[in-house]
């Protein structure tokens, strides 16, 4: 689990520095890692938050895959 939230939190950094796509990239490979737990999901949806509002098209990526794999 260490390693999703490494991978979340880097994530989260790479938003911060106005990388959005290397931001999804991180966002997508913590996602299906299937490994998220509940007290994970508001960082999701903040990095995904932050990939739209820098236009990226990865962030509804992210999003559907979050809601196939934990909204189900």
């Amino acid at each position: 689990m260490l390693k999703v939230v490494k991978l979340s939190l880097r994530a989260s950094g790479l938003v911060a520095a106005d990388k959005p796509d290397e931001a999804a990239d991180a966002a997508i490979a913590a996602v299906i890692s299937g490994r998220l737990v509940p007290s994970n999901y508001w960082s999701v949806s903040e990095v995904v938050t932050g990939i739209e509002r820098r236009g990226a098209a990865e962030a509804a990526v992210v999003r559907e895959a979050f809601y196939d794999i934990y909204r189900s």
